[in-house]
């Protein structure tokens, strides 16, 4: 009964960032998506995605893209620089981190630098962010565990949120 009714109290509230406990599953079974990645591809395939290498040179050019996953700490650091803040302010399509240590937002302004700032253990090794139609910032932290953050079940929980998105 307790559980229940704290379900129903949670249901009804709203926050701009979504904890999430990443199920144990590599199965994807939505919408076929094409995500870009910055850093490695995962090693397991799954079904309805294909994954396109992006550079960071070109990762502003997102148009066809469903989604994009940064996982690769030395691009956090280039990323973070002040040329890239109005690409990452501008983006339209759900932008995860993986194995980020510091908070996603670091990226949104050309003050904050990954180097210079601080890791917080509170925040998930798994962010992302996106901005709707009208600049309001949706964002999702996934609580995983430092053995799991790169698991194919992280993967699968992003390809739902990234489905779910576009719908």
């Amino acid at each position: 009964m307790l559980l229940t009714l704290t379900s129903i109290l949670l249901a009804g509230c709203s926050s701009d960032i979504l904890d999430e406990l990443v199920e144990p599953t590599t199965d994807y079974d939505g919408d076929h998506l094409v995500i870009g990645m910055l850093g490695d591809q995962p090693d397991a395939e799954f079904t309805n995605v294909r994954f396109e290498d992006v550079q960071v040179e070109d990762f502003s050019e997102h148009e066809d893209l469903d989604g994009l996953i940064i996982n690769d700490e030395d691009l956090f650091q280039e990323l973070s620089q002040p040329a890239y803040t109005d690409t990452f302010n501008e983006m339209k399509i759900p932008t995860f981190f993986i194995g980020l240590r510091k908070p996603y937002y670091l990226f949104l302004h050309e003050d904050q630098i990954y180097d210079e700032t601080h890791e917080n253990e509170s925040f998930g090794l798994v962010q992302g962010f996106v901005f709707d139609a009208d600049q309001n910032r949706l964002t999702w932290e996934l609580k995983v565990g430092e053995d799991d953050y790169d698991s194919d079940a992280t993967y699968t929980k992003i390809f739902d949120i990234i489905d779910q998105h576009e719908e």
